[in-house]
């Protein structure tokens, strides 16, 4: 969800263990969070396991915070809202299943499908992950097109055949869908004075 939106996670994590985000990190299980986001484990299991690593988290302010804390990034509403206009549209996320939250910001029209790794059971940029939201759209591999801030993902997508851009930010990747042909370019204004009536 880090392309569309503001994931106040962080924040939320460490205000309710009394650590710094990265003390949390150090302290929790590497594999515990990963299992998590990809539905192996529910929730209740989760915070168990970090119980057991001396992390202990007060679950109702996290989620105070976190869902609170969800926004749009830059630009992104608008460009979400214009490739649904043009094309099949789908959100693909490595998240658990709080996803449920962020995405009540996603307008309903035009319609998009969400496809979570903790329902598909694999994480970006495991190329499962794009088997699956291929198979579930009805579309190749090679036919999906990939907006992500992650590097890695972007990779992952350009070795199965598919076309992937980048993401810095909503100016860059608007410039880098109308370069692929997949959104019209801005129309250009016209200089300062013309037009005027004579």
């Amino acid at each position: 969800m880090g392309t569309l939106l503001h994931d106040p996670y962080r924040t939320a994590y460490a205000r309710a263990s009394g650590c710094t985000f990265e003390e949390f990190q150090r302290a929790r299980s590497p594999e515990v969070y990963d299992r998590f986001e990809r539905g192996h484990i529910d929730e209740d299991a989760y915070w168990g396991s970090l119980r057991a690593h001396g992390v202990d988290v007060d679950v109702r302010t996290f989620h105070r915070l976190r869902r609170a804390g969800y926004r749009w990034l830059g630009g992104m509403r608008a460009l979400l809202r214009d490739c649904a206009a043009a094309h099949p549209t789908v959100i693909g996320s490595n998240y658990p299943v709080w996803i449920a939250d962020a995405t009540r910001l996603i307008p309903e029209e035009p319609a998009v499908d969400v496809f979570a790794s903790c329902d598909l059971a694999v994480r970006k940029p495991d190329a499962r992950f794009f088997e699956a939201v291929a198979r579930a759209t009805g579309r190749s591999v090679a036919e999906l097109v990939l907006v992500d801030d992650k590097e890695e993902n972007v990779r992952a997508l350009l070795a199965l055949g598919g076309r992937a851009v980048h993401h810095t930010s909503s100016r860059s990747t608007r410039q880098a869908l109308v370069d692929h042909g997949l959104l019209p370019a801005a129309p250009r204004r016209a200089p300062s004075g013309a037009g005027g009536t004579r």
